[in-house]
Order: structure tokens, then sequence, then C-alpha cells
């Protein structure tokens, strides 16, 4: 381990001793790859689906086009919590993160739906 690894280890376990709930011991990449590949599985095949649904948009009109944007702050998300680990972060963090998320989604449909 590394020697700030170590420092928020011990910083996690004094909290955790103390009876501080709330907290979550830091993994350090100690993701599972299964849950990598399953992530990433899902952003392709969402991917997939967005590309699927763009050739569809004329037929369909705004409300396709709000399913794109939908599954565009799905994959923000998924990359966010599972890539960038904010799934193990401080809940303000995480908190903020998801507050992002649901603010650009409806701005940009709300933007989109007003054009």
């Amino acid at each position: 381990m590394r020697g700030d690894e170590t420092v928020a280890l011990s910083q996690a376990n004094v909290l955790h001793a103390r009876g501080i709930t709330g907290v979550r011991r830091p993994t350090f990449g100690r993701r599972s790859r299964h849950n990598c590949e399953g992530v990433w599985l899902t952003l392709v095949a969402a991917t997939f689906l967005s590309r699927w649904l763009a050739t569809e948009e004329a037929h369909g009109g705004d409300l396709i086009a709000v399913v794109i944007l939908v599954v565009a702050a799905v994959k923000i998300r998924l990359v966010g919590m599972h890539f960038m680990e904010l799934n193990n972060a401080p809940r303000l963090l995480r908190g903020m993160f998801e507050l992002y998320v649901a603010a650009l989604l409806a701005g940009m449909v709300g933007f989109f739906l007003a054009a």
C-alpha cells in the first residue's frame, strides 16, 4: 500500500472504531473485475441503443430524443459511480454528483423541448 492509502484506511478505521456511522472504508481499486465488465457491457449496450434510437428519431420525434438524453444521463451516472468510484465517496460528494446529473438532464431536456 502507498502512504496515502494507509492514512486513509487508518482514518476510516478510527472513525469506525469511535462508532461514527456512514463512513465507508476506501477500496483503492479493489473493484471486482466482474462488476467492471458488467458496467462496461451496460455502457456499450446503452451506446448501441442510443445509436439505434437516433436512426429512428425521424419517425419518433421528441420522445425518442428525450429517451436518448435519459440514456446519456444514465451513462454519465454509471461512469461516475463505478469508474470514478463515487459510489465509495462521502455522501455529500456523491449527492452533489447525483444532483449534477439530474440537473444536467433536466436542463438538457428542458432546452430541447423549448426549442
